[in-house]
């Protein structure tokens, strides 16, 4: 596999390089490193002992982006993992038809908008209030006016093995809107996503609103959703024990936000953030909560140079049955160099 994905990384830097003159192209990149110490408390993170972790973060990444009157595109391979794998983030081709922009490939999914939390790698509080589910393929449609609407891999794709009957017929769907008004910005989004588990159906869906403000040196942003099923629609969680999901004959429901503010004190950006998730199903003796808490300053080392200390709380509470889940604490630095 890092035999493939370097021969793919080298041949897309030499195809764009080859790129014509007419053509607009540009490369990027951008070095993160995680240095911090991590200690948890309970039954799920108790195994974590005040470890110093010293990780090229593998969200590190290098890309390149091409545009032409009609036809763009952008590739983006990140590495760092611990067996120093490169490996594909972006690869997508765009449309300009005129009245909006046709979309294919592995991008972002828009309806996912995450906080800048830095701990655990970048994680953004997916998991507590980031309604994530990765970069997957699909067939999107852009309107200049404001709406969209996307074809998505459905994840029943990725969990059908020779272990349980998975059968689909549909990609996951989505439709949204996104406004920005200068000193606001919102967006809104409905996803729905089927597939049958031994012949069995089950349905998942998400509802989800995002806004951002500015006034001055103060920024506020957020983001709040609901939705059925979120674990086997494919939502990412990197802070617990996941999201709600279908099992017993019964449906899960999921309700988590975020709200993070962010100030400017000269060169310095304070950055705060708060964050939560309920998942809850017939059968649950009561709901299984996370909530967590983040505080950070960037510091401009130089252009394009920014070292961030943070530290952060992911507290579990109690699961379904009562049961106090524990909590994991991250203090330390992130480093980050952009090219």
């Amino acid at each position: 596999m890092k035999r493939i994905s370097t021969v793919l990384l080298v041949s897309a830097l030499t195809l764009l390089m080859a790129t014509p003159a007419l053509a607009d192209f540009s490369l990027y990149g951008s070095v993160r490193m995680a240095t911090y110490l991590m200690e948890g408390t309970g039954p799920v993170y108790g195994g974590y002992d005040s470890d110093v972790n010293w990780e090229l973060q593998s969200n590190s990444r290098i890309g390149g982006k091409f545009n032409t009157e009609e036809i763009g595109g952008r590739f983006e391979f990140g590495t760092g993992d611990s067996d120093g794998d490169v490996w594909l983030r972006l690869m997508y081709g765009t449309w300009n038809f005129g009245k909006g922009t046709l979309l294919i490939g592995q991008d972002y999914t828009l309806y996912g908008y995450g906080s800048w939390e830095v701990a655990n790698e970048d994680n953004g509080f997916a998991g507590l209030g980031d309604s994530y589910d990765g970069r997957l393929p699909q067939i999107r449609v852009e309107l200049d006016n404001g709406f969209w609407a996307a074809a998505i891999k459905n994840h029943a794709q990725k969990m059908k093995d020779d272990t349980a009957d998975y059968d689909y017929w549909l990609p996951k769907l989505a439709i949204g809107y996104m406004h920005d008004v200068g000193f606001m910005s919102y967006g809104a989004s409905l996803a729905y996503q089927t597939y049958e588990l031994n012949e069995k159906s089950v349905d998942s869906y998400l509802a989800a609103f995002n806004w951002k403000t500015a006034a001055g040196p103060v920024a506020l942003q957020g983001n709040l959703f609901y939705g059925q099923n979120l674990e086997d629609f494919g939502m990412q969680d990197w802070v617990g024990e996941g999201y709600g999901a279908y099992a017993n004959g019964e449906d899960a429901t999921t309700l988590a936000g975020y709200v993070q503010l962010a100030h400017e004190f000269g060169e310095v950006l304070g950055v705060a953030g708060v964050g939560y998730l309920a998942n809850d199903r017939d059968d649950y003796a009561e709901k299984d909560e996370q909530f967590g808490y983040f505080v950070q300053a960037h510091f401009p080392v130089a252009k394009n140079f920014t070292i961030i200390p943070h530290y952060t709380v992911y507290d579990l509470m109690d699961d379904r049955n009562g049961n106090d889940q524990g909590d994991l604490y991250f203090a330390g630095i992130k480093w980050q160099m952009d090219f």
